[in-house]
């Protein structure tokens, strides 16, 4: 139960100040609700009135000086230079070399598959019988000038695809 948020809120106000009568009765109320809390309670109570009545520290006069004096030595003894530049940009250069590697590597593969694609087309080519024959050639002003066939529409197969595509939704 000491995990209910208004109730610790309550604990940390009479931590730092003597609760006001809203405050004490709430706490009240709700320690009444938990009875298994009350001997916590009360010696928390009983904790921070005691403090309460203890002196407060006085701070030293040269407290802002010392404060000063203790950062500029770690500084002095620690100076910003390549060793901490260093360790600051290790995690990224390392980060940056791995994706420059893999992108060499992936284009190296690529580079690769490539050129066995047209190795193996080189190698079509080359065995292919009509390209390599001179007389194919020799024949193609001949095979330039034959007519053109003409292409006529079968009107039959063309109905049949309109039909289908208007009955597909």
């Amino acid at each position: 139960m000491k995990s209910d948020p208004v109730y610790q809120q309550l604990q940390e106000t009479l931590w730092r100040r003597p609760l006001t009568a809203q405050e004490a009765a709430a706490r009240r109320a709700y320690l009444a609700q938990h009875p298994e809390l009350q001997a916590d309670a009360a010696a928390e109570a009983a904790l921070s009135a005691i403090l309460a009545q203890q002196p407060s520290a006085a701070m030293p006069s040269n407290f802002t000086a010392r404060v000063l004096r203790v950062v500029a030595a770690e500084r002095q003894s620690s100076p910003p230079g390549w060793r901490s530049a260093w360790r600051r940009w290790r995690p990224r250069l390392a980060i940056a070399a791995t994706v420059l590697a893999t992108g060499w590597v992936v284009q190296q593969q690529r580079l690769k598959h490539q050129q066995q694609a047209l190795a193996l087309a080189a190698q079509e080519m080359i065995r292919t019988p009509a390209l390599t024959d001179p007389q194919t050639l020799a024949d193609f002003e001949i095979i330039r000038q034959l007519p053109q066939p003409t292409v006529v529409a079968d009107e039959k197969l063309l109905a049949l695809s309109d039909e289908l595509l208007a009955l597909t939704p």
